[in-house]
């Protein structure tokens, strides 16, 4: 879960903080269960569903390594 401490310190407590690259191993975040948790917390729909946006501070790309079983 650290990754979605991660992800509400860099959008909300520290938007101002440039980071280049975030990676991140194994994040919920990209799951989408948890982007309609987030999303409907902070009530970012739009007609075409789920908002799920980087923290602005994230300057090139954000890249979530994952592997699913089977």
């Amino acid at each position: 879960m650290g990754s979605i401490i991660a992800f509400d310190v860099l959008k909300y407590i520290l938007p101002d903080t440039e980071v280049s690259v975030l990676a991140t191993m194994g994040s919920p975040l990209g799951l989408p269960i948890i982007q309609g948790k987030i999303a409907a917390e902070n009530k970012i729909y739009d007609n075409k569903g789920i908002i799920m946006s980087s923290p602005p501070g994230i300057t090139d790309h954000w890249y979530n390594f994952f592997r699913s079983s089977g």
